[in-house]
């Protein structure tokens, strides 16, 4: 198994761990057992319990949510079984000679911290009729739970870019957005400019989640074009196999892409130290039925925070 591979098989593994307890609930399962959607693909599937149906729609949905899950790429996940997390803020320390007798010194100033309200609940369902139910093969069912998964990924980055977005740009590394030396189209030597003012702040790390998402009209306009960018990448996005990657440098930056980010604007930011997302609820399917159509709804809770805004960098009209 290749290391992308496992990157993948082990976030799957990690959100069905995180919702199991869900899918083992009597009620739940109970429920499900009634449902028309579920009874109908118990029998296309020839099977007699409905728990390991439920596994499979899990499975779908989460494949889809993790083929577009980028948001996730872009901050330091807490996962949680509260309504607000309190988070820790980087506070820059100094080590120094141990004095013989003499305690070393503190690691910093005291710690600060951020709460993270778990304010955001999203949501999609799955809705079909009887007839349409009857008349279609489960690969169409199937389709439509990964694009269940698809949708609330996609809207999960939508609330992350409304966040970012809203950042005062004072307060951003560098002490304002940057704006492209060569231009109006993004090239290696603008990133190099990003990567620069987030280093002064001293939040480029060895070790950390560094990334730069963008539009996919800044991606190919130029950057993909550079010759210095070519010579700097050392992983492909098939090799990394992370949503919405592009490739790794080597300064060990995941470089994204998606429309969701606003045409023009280019984020840097070390995805450790930047944003807070509290997540209470993964994404979850509950079967619903009503008097015309069955189906199920996939929701998740969380929240965003931003813990350091110097650990981020922004340029505008690449």
């Amino acid at each position: 198994m290749s290391e992308s591979d496992e990157i993948k098989v082990t976030t799957t593994k990690r959100y069905c761990e995180t919702l199991e307890g869900e899918l083992q609930k009597p009620a739940f399962v109970e429920k499900a057992k009634e449902n028309t959607f579920f009874k109908h693909l118990m029998k296309e599937y020839l099977l007699s319990d409905v728990a390991p149906l439920l596994g499979e729609v899990q499975r779908r949905v989460l494949e889809g949510a993790y083929s577009a899950n980028i948001a996730r790429q872009l901050a330091w996940v807490i996962e949680t079984n509260q309504p607000k997390v309190r988070a820790y803020k980087l506070a820059k320390g100094a080590a120094g000679r141990v004095v013989e007798g003499a305690p070393p010194a503190l690691l910093g100033p005291k710690p600060e911290y951020v709460d993270i309200d778990v304010n955001i609940e999203l949501g999609v369902r799955v809705a079909v009729s009887r007839s349409f139910l009857e008349d279609s093969p489960p690969g169409i069912l199937e389709r439509m739970s990964y694009d269940a998964g698809m949708a609330v990924a996609e809207a999960e980055l939508t609330e992350f870019e409304a966040h970012i977005d809203a950042i005062t740009e004072s307060t951003l590394a560098g002490g304002a957005a940057q704006s492209p030396g060569t231009g109006t189209k993004f090239v290696f030597t603008d990133y190099l400019k990003l990567l620069k003012v987030v280093d002064a702040g001293n939040y480029y790390k060895v070790g950390s989640r560094m990334v730069c998402v963008m539009n996919p009209e800044s991606l190919y306009d130029a950057l993909l074009a550079d010759a210095l960018w070519i010579d700097s990448r050392y992983r492909t996005s098939v090799e990394l196999n992370l949503p919405g990657a592009v490739a790794q440098d080597i300064f060990g930056v995941t470089f994204f892409r998606s429309n969701i980010i606003d045409s023009g604007d280019v984020w840097l930011l070390n995805a450790d130290y930047g944003i807070g997302m509290a997540l209470r609820r993964d994404l979850t399917i509950d079967p619903f039925e009503d008097s015309r159509q069955t189906g199920f709804d996939v929701t998740e809770r969380f929240g965003f925070k931003t813990l350091v805004s110097k650990a981020i960098a922004k340029m505008t009209g690449a």
